[in-house]
């Protein structure tokens, strides 16, 4: 028996989890940006969840490791993206001043 974990993982992704957990951890993280140290707890749990209600509410093994799967896989696909694309967000735009050139006056007579 080959034993497989990319293909394992591969098989036990579900797409609408993954998105599902990954809106969810974006909110999170835009609100409590101090206290994001559970997140990957909060949305394996909540990938459980929604795995268990879109199979229509049956709980088996399969189901809720596709569940934790899913929404252990969204942490990765928020950092992917987050690394890919840069660290600056749309939030993040309101922190950046803006530089004042006439603060800095070339003293004319040192030259």
């Amino acid at each position: 028996m080959d034993f497989n974990i990319i293909e394992m993982v591969g098989n036990n992704i579900e797409i609408s989890t993954v998105l599902f957990c990954a809106v969810i951890g974006i909110i999170y993280n835009n609100y409590f940006k101090d206290q994001n140290k559970h997140l990957p707890l909060l949305v394996m749990i909540l990938g459980i969840f929604f795995s268990v209600w879109n199979h229509e509410w049956s709980v088996t093994p399969n189901i809720v490791l596709m569940g934790m799967i899913s929404g252990v896989a969204s942490t990765g696909f928020h950092q992917i993206f987050k690394q890919y694309f840069g660290k600056a967000h749309i939030t993040d735009l309101n922190e950046y001043e803006e530089y004042d050139y006439h603060e800095e006056e070339v003293d004319s007579e040192g030259l």
